[in-house]
């Protein structure tokens, strides 16, 4: 039987301001995943989303409202690359593997289940 204790949870950006500030439903996704870790002790965050507005990226200030609100530095992983939702998938994956989990549960909004 396989052990599902240790999944990655991967948070999918949402476009940022012009300004680089965060969207609500990008603030919204990070406290969702914020409070699925809290069932997954030992599982790492993946914040993933390039797409930079003014100097910053949708994974980077993911990571620092995470930061802000208490979680540890050392289990959030930053891909700051990706361009889309399948490039969110084909960069997460990999990183997700490398920790060592044992699946992903995926963060987003219900309007974009489909497509993610």
């Amino acid at each position: 039987m396989k052990d599902f204790s240790k999944p990655a949870i991967v948070i999918l950006g949402y476009g940022l301001n012009p300004n680089g500030t965060m969207r609500t439903i990008l603030r919204r996704r990070v406290l969702t995943g914020l409070a699925v870790a809290q069932f997954f002790p030992q599982s790492p965050v993946i914040v993933t989303e390039g797409n930079p507005q003014n100097g910053r990226t949708e994974a980077e200030q993911m990571r620092k409202m995470l930061l802000l609100l208490g979680f540890p530095n050392d289990k959030i992983i930053v891909e700051d690359h990706a361009n889309s939702t399948v490039q969110n998938a084909q960069f997460s994956v990999p990183l997700a593997k490398r920790a060592d989990t044992s699946g992903i549960i995926l963060v987003t909004s219900t309007t974009h289940q489909g497509r993610a």
